[in-house]
């Protein structure tokens, strides 16, 4: 069933942003954007004979409002990586169609695989989950060109998109915070490590 996993995931994430994150303006932004971003997936307008999730114009919103944060010459890495992301997507969606064997797993789960090994070659962390959400929706873009043309039929952001989007970015952002706790673990324990040991008053039995 389409659907199924966009709303679990974002559900869980704005209830684990609303309850456990600390209180401060990301907080509210992030769980703002999971909470509109959830209201406007089933929102469609037609253009041209085209179908166009306003969750995936909102979500194409939020990367270029977090991208665009980087200065022009650092945005050139992340563009390239961001097409790289879109023509794994693409093929993956492809080998689907036409050779529907390879699927022993769910679909969702080998496009949302796939597409996140290509995110690893990203060094900064955290740019990555935005460079590989962009590229998700290039992906669905060039992906509609393609096998419908210009001429109408396009369905950008449906709700089987929106599943390895939210499968994609969920194990992305856990990859996030697992590395980020595993550094902070790492400085603790050095920090441990340099504190001087307290010597053992020795005591003279002959006193």
């Amino acid at each position: 069933m389409d659907g199924v996993f966009v709303y679990w995931f974002g559900w869980l994430a704005w209830i684990a942003g609303t309850f456990l994150l600390p209180k401060n303006e990301l907080r509210q932004v992030m769980c703002a954007s999971i909470l509109a971003l959830l209201c406007f997936i089933p929102l469609n307008v037609i253009i041209s004979g085209n179908q166009i999730s306003i969750g995936y114009v909102f979500s194409l919103l939020i990367c270029y409002l977090q991208l665009g944060k980087l200065k022009f010459i650092g945005i050139m890495y992340p563009a390239v990586c961001c097409i790289f992301v879109a023509a794994t997507y693409i093929g993956i969606q492809e080998l689907i169609r036409l050779d529907p064997v390879i699927l022993l797993i769910d679909g969702r789960f080998l496009s949302a695989g796939a597409v996140l090994l290509t995110i690893f070659i990203i060094k900064r962390r955290a740019n990555r989950t935005a460079v590989l959400a962009t590229g998700l929706l290039y992906g669905d873009l060039f992906l509609n060109v393609y096998r419908h043309g210009l001429n109408g039929g396009m369905e950008l952001g449906s709700l089987a998109f929106f599943d390895v989007f939210a499968i994609s970015v969920s194990m992305s952002t856990a990859a996030l915070v697992f590395s980020v706790a595993m550094e902070k673990w790492r400085q603790h324990v050095l920090a441990n490590n340099r504190q001087p040991k307290p010597v053992p008053t020795r005591i003279d039995k002959h006193a």
